[in-house]
């Protein structure tokens, strides 16, 4: 019973590993190509993501509270009873727990890291005054609303050149 207090949360904390892992791949995906994306998108998927990696670690801290709890009954470490042989012990369990909990929490601090990183991008292309902000008239770029105006003013320029001629 023992065993399986300690091998079903690392069980799981390998299985969380593994999907943090996946997060952090698709994170270094869009991290690259997010310029195709819409902003938006971006930033809406960031706070989704930002909302998994928190019930990934919530689910986490369980399981190293699971594997704390079953470590206090593990008993006495393990002796060795004859060269070579030891004692039965649980301490080698609990020691591969406490490395998947490691594991898993870097693995989760980086890809934190890499979603501050896309949801930093996104905001600064959301907040981009020349593409969405007030100077931007109804989704046309400022680049193309400067070289309208550069436009109208040679127009005029040429029109006030042949009336006062």
């Amino acid at each position: 019973m023992r065993d399986f207090m300690i091998q079903a949360p690392t069980h799981e904390l390998r299985q969380l590993h593994a999907a943090s892992c996946d997060l952090g791949k698709h994170l270094r995906f869009l991290g690259e190509d997010s310029n195709c994306l819409d902003a938006r998108d971006v930033l809406r998927l960031s706070s989704e993501l930002r909302r998994e990696v928190a019930r990934i670690r919530c689910r986490a801290a369980i399981c190293s509270q699971r594997v704390r709890s079953a470590a206090r009954s593990a008993g006495p470490p393990p002796r060795e009873l004859t060269p070579g042989r030891f004692s039965p012990s649980a301490h080698g369990r609990v020691a591969d727990a406490r490395a998947w909990s490691r594991k898993v929490q870097a693995e989760l601090n980086s890809v934190q890291q890499q979603l501050d990183a896309l949801g930093g991008k996104a905001s600064r292309r959301l907040n981009d005054p020349g593409r969405w902000g007030d100077a931007a008239v109804s989704g046309i770029p400022m680049v193309e609303v400067v070289r309208m105006f550069n436009e109208v003013m040679k127009l005029l320029v040429r029109v006030g050149a042949r009336i006062f001629r």
